[in-house]
């Protein structure tokens, strides 16, 4: 871990390396709570001898603060490889702060992927524009017209809702399923060891990404943990603790494509530990842990042993293997990829079976439909003396209610696609039985409904990605 004084707003910590590659974590405090992660590749040559590109997952929310001081302390494991000067730059920015730690005089070209077009998480690219650095934006070819042009880009980035300015860029659309190349002008075109993959649901222009190298899988803010050691330690205690970070869904959201994101993602995730040899029939872990279903119906999470007949729990522990790794734009940096899949998909299952307490919520775009739902909201997670401190549930969600309930909105005319018999019978199978021993606290009629017919559109919508989950597989 890089540290510092108090007056810098990004921290970096070495994650991973590689005979071919360097991986860290920037983390900003921002002005407005976000606390984005920023992930940092720097590759080696096609010799693995010199850098050559940074890859950048995402660049922030475009922080752009006067800094007083003169020198910066640095302590890093002598195995980090970072790059420092004593000599502080005028500002912080993410441009200023990549300069000092990673890439001298922005000396190495710069290739950033976008994970989706929130402020968060492209705002950040007008200050390497602003130090006219070599650099190529990737953002998903699924909706351009969502992006493009600029102004679309204002509205969908949520600046124009917060009195900023969206930064002016020409992506390059990168398809579904395809590997991420040096750019040309470089002293070679190569393949890099990355490859996009097309996840729509927080966004029309969400975007994953799989590192073959590291075996990690970004989700940006598909989804991610409210709360983690990193958060709940200040970023390693250089600021005070973090507030829980539910995930967002927007009126932008589609909670049917989400789905069938999700899905495919786990299949694919799912094929990469088979490939591993640490397939969840394989791996040792340990013992999963949580509350069992008590006498209102309610469910922490579940594991696939649930599908069995066995307890519904909390997935834990570590596995004895390497396993597929998930890290997200916010909160979640390095946990195992496929128990986080199963835990978010059974979170919102919970949710849409309103087995999950809930309170309206403020919401940057001015609606009053918005709902915050959290476990730690129940009178159980708060009294004193009988259970769990609230900082152990998992995830939270903020979202309109619209959008998480889409079957009970007029506005959508996909809820009467039919159940296709061949896929995803063990999941259809699960939810039948979590929705016959529901026990909402209101609109028991149209909750049950509403879970199944979500799920229904999630196994068509899946149908087809599944088979290109294989493909990305097989191109990795």
């Amino acid at each position: 871990m890089l540290s510092h004084d108090s007056q810098c707003p990004y921290t970096i910590q070495h994650l991973y390396t590689t005979n071919r590659s360097r991986t860290y974590l920037i983390r900003e405090k921002d002005e407005f709570g976000e606390y984005p992660n920023i992930y940092v590749k720097v590759q080696l040559d096609s010799h693995g001898q010199q850098a050559d590109v940074i890859i950048l997952s995402d660049s922030g929310t475009g922080l752009n603060v006067p800094n007083e001081n003169d020198t910066i302390p640095v302590e890093m494991s002598a195995d980090g490889g970072v790059a420092h000067r004593t000599k502080e730059p005028d500002r912080w920015n993410i441009a200023t702060f990549l300069e000092l730690t990673l890439n001298p005089e922005h000396a190495l070209p710069y290739i950033v992927i976008t994970t989706h077009c929130h402020y968060d998480h492209i705002c950040g690219i007008q200050h390497l524009l602003d130090a006219q650095t070599d650099m190529t934006v990737l953002s998903s070819s699924n909706n351009p017209g969502y992006l493009t042009p600029w102004h679309n880009l204002q509205k969908h980035s949520l600046c124009g809702l917060l009195g900023l300015k969206a930064p002016r860029y020409d992506a390059q659309f990168v398809g579904d399923a395809q590997k991420i190349y040096v750019p040309k002008g470089r002293s070679e075109r190569r393949e890099l060891p990355i490859t996009a993959i097309h996840t729509p649901g927080h966004t029309p222009d969400s975007m994953s990404w799989y590192d073959h190298e590291t075996y990690t899988l970004c989700v940006g803010d598909m989804f991610y943990e409210r709360e983690s050691d990193e958060t709940r330690s200040g970023s390693s205690g250089h600021w005070a603790r973090e507030p829980p970070q539910p995930v967002v869904f927007t009126n932008d959201s589609q909670i049917i494509d989400w789905n069938a994101s999700m899905h495919r993602l786990l299949d694919f995730v799912k094929y990469e530990n088979r490939k591993l040899g640490t397939d969840s029939g394989q791996s040792q872990h340990a013992k999963p842990t949580g509350y069992r279903q008590d006498g209102q119906g309610v469910l922490v999470e579940f594991t696939e042993r649930a599908l069995q007949g066995e307890d519904w729990s909390l997935i834990t522990g570590v596995p004895s293997r390497r396993r597929v790794a998930l890290c997200a734009g916010h909160v979640t940096i390095a946990t195992d990829a496929e128990f986080a899949l199963l835990n978010m998909l059974a979170f919102m299952l919970r949710i849409q079976l309103d087995q999950v307490p809930k309170k309206k919520a403020d919401d940057k775009e001015g609606k009053d439909d918005v709902w915050l739902w959290d476990d730690s909201l129940s009178s159980c997670a708060v009294s004193s003396g009988n259970t769990k401190d609230a900082s152990e549930f998992q995830f939270s969600v903020r979202a309109p209610w619209s959008i998480i309930h889409p079957a009970s909105s007029t506005s959508t005319a996909r809820q009467a696609l039919p159940l296709p018999k061949s896929r995803n019978a063990e999941y259809r199978t699960m939810i039948q039985r979590m929705v016959s021993s529901a026990q909402p606290h209101d609109e028991p009629s149209s909750l049950k409904a509403n879970a199944l017919a979500s799920v229904s559109h999630s196994s068509v919508m899946a149908d087809r990605p599944a088979v290109k989950a294989a493909s990305i597989a097989r191109k990795g």
